[in-house]
C-alpha cells in the first residue's frame, strides 16, 4: 500500500493529517508485513506518518518504508509530528519486530523517527526494536517526551568490535532493576 504517494510510492499526495491513525483502544493490528520488503508506504502525510492513540494496545507496525520510498532512496518526509506518533496512554504497542527483515525503515520526517509520549497517560511497554533511522527532525530515532515509556532510555553504545563470524557490542544501560532486551 502507498500512503501519501502516488502509486508508483515516488511522488507526494499527502494529506494534512496522519497517514495511519490507530486510536479507540484499537488492538491486535498489524500494519505492513514481517516479511522484507513487503511493508507500506508511508510517506509525505501532513501531520505524520502514523499516530498510535487513545489507548491503542498490542499493535504492530512491521518492515514499513517511513518517509521515504520502497528504495529507501528518495525523501519524501512526513510532517513534525514524525515517523509514528505513540501517544494518549497507547500501551504495548511494537514499533519493527524481533526478526531480522521486520523492521522499519523511518528516514527524513520532519520530527523524530518514534516519539513515545506520556502526557496523556502511562504510554509504557512499547518496544522499538530493528528499526532504521536517519535524516529525521529533532532526535533522529526515538524521543520519550513527558515520561513515555517511563523515560527507558536508550543503551549507549561504547564499542563494537568483529572478529569473523562474531560481531562483540560493548553497551551501558543506565535503568531500574528488571530484565530488558537489548
Amino acid at each position: 500500500n502507498f500512503i501519501g504517494t502516488d502509486v508508483t510510492g515516488a511522488y507526494p499526495l499527502g494529506n494534512t493529517d496522519f497517514g495511519v491513525d490507530l486510536t479507540n483502544s484499537a488492538s491486535l493490528n498489524v500494519i505492513g508485513n514481517d516479511v522484507a520488503g513487503a511493508g507500506n508506504v508511508v510517506s509525505s502525510n501532513g501531520n505524520g506518518g502514523m499516530l498510535v492513540t487513545s489507548g491503542a494496545f498490542s499493535n504492530y507496525i512491521e518492515a514499513n518504508f517511513i518517509g521515504t520510498d520502497l528504495t529507501a532512496t528518495l525523501a519524501l518526509p512526513n510532517g513534525t509530528a514524525g515517523g509514528v506518533d505513540i501517544s494518549g496512554a497507547a500501551l504495548k504497542n511494537q514499533v519493527g519486530g524481533l526478526l531480522a527483515g521486520q523492521g522499519n525503515t523511518i528516514d527524513n520526517n520532519l520530527g523524530a523517527g518514534v516519539t513515545v509520549d506520556g502526557s496523556s497517560g502511562p504510554g509504557t511497554g512499547n518496544v522499538i526494536p530493528h528499526d532504521s533511522f536517519s535524516n529525521n527532525g529533532g532526535p533522529d530515532g526515538i524521543s520519550l517526551f513527558a515520561n513515555g515509556n517511563n523515560s527507558q532510555a536508550a543503551p549507549v553504545i561504547g564499542s563494537v568490535t568483529n572478529s569473523g563470524p562474531t560481531t562483540t557490542v560493548s553497551a551501558t544501560l543506565t535503568s531500574p532493576h528488571g530484565i530488558y532486551r537489548i
